[in-house]
């Protein structure tokens, strides 16, 4: 089991990409998640709160991990 940098990280990961996602950048990962937070939500207080819990995501250590996953 992978030891997350912080939560938010997780959730994001399990909610987003777990099991369907290899291969992309760091960045490709961001904006996807971006994107659809900024499609699914109204502006106010829900999606600044979302944006704000994605703006704590380590997407490098999401896109390493996915990588890791691919070659294993």
């Amino acid at each position: 089991m992978t030891e997350w940098t912080n939560y938010e990280t997780e959730r994001v990961y399990t909610d987003f990409f777990e099991g369907a996602w290899t291969g992309e950048t760091p960045e490709t990962l961001r904006d996807y998640v971006l994107d659809t937070v900024i499609a699914q939500t109204k502006r106010g207080f829900g999606r600044d709160y979302a944006l704000a819990f994605v703006g704590e995501v380590d997407w490098l250590q999401i896109n390493l991990y996915l990588n890791e996953r691919k070659s294993a």
